[in-house]
């Protein structure tokens, strides 16, 4: 049996990031929930139990330590990623994905350039853009060609469909 990967999930979901932790608590992903906002992540914890009473699911405060605990790390809200947090991820993130989840509608000029500067900040991590089309509920995959694939392959088995873009992030 293969063993999943960890995921941490940092910053405060929001619908895109809730539906895709939903469905991989419900698969028994090992999941790593860091936020500021306990009230927040402890709400969005106590229904993944709920509907999931055996998930693996852990909430934490401390972003170094949750992603230090995570093979793939989730950024889920990119523009309100501060220094702080990039010292804290940069730290235990050597060598890991870093996916940079973005919804389609979110997509602007600034939006590429904060994940340009993420990725340029991080440049120890490997890089994965991930969009939601809210329409269709399809994610669109960018970058490091192995990583993508592993991404895929985790989006699919919970059930998504993902479309990989040819341009590496």
């Amino acid at each position: 049996m293969k063993v999943r990967e960890t995921m941490a999930f940092v910053g405060e979901p929001v619908a895109a990031p809730n539906m895709l932790i939903e469905r991989l608590a419900a698969s028994y992903y090992p999941l790593v929930l860091v936020a500021n906002d306990s009230n927040h992540i402890e709400t969005l914890s106590k229904r993944l139990f709920e509907q999931t009473p055996n998930a693996d699911v852990e909430v934490l405060e401390c972003a170094k330590e949750g992603c230090w605990e995570a093979d793939i790390i989730v950024l889920n809200d990119i523009l309100s990623v501060n220094d702080g947090l990039i010292e804290k991820i940069k730290a235990v993130a050597n060598q890991k994905i870093v996916v940079y989840l973005i919804r389609e509608e979110e997509q602007s000029p600034s939006m590429i350039e904060a994940v340009g500067q993420l990725q340029h900040r991080l440049s120890n991590t490997i890089g994965v853009q991930l969009i939601l089309d809210s329409e269709t509920k399809e994610f669109h995959i960018a970058g490091n060609k192995e990583a993508t694939s592993i991404i895929e392959n985790i989006l699919n088995a919970i059930g998504f469909r993902s479309l990989i873009s040819e341009i590496e992030a």
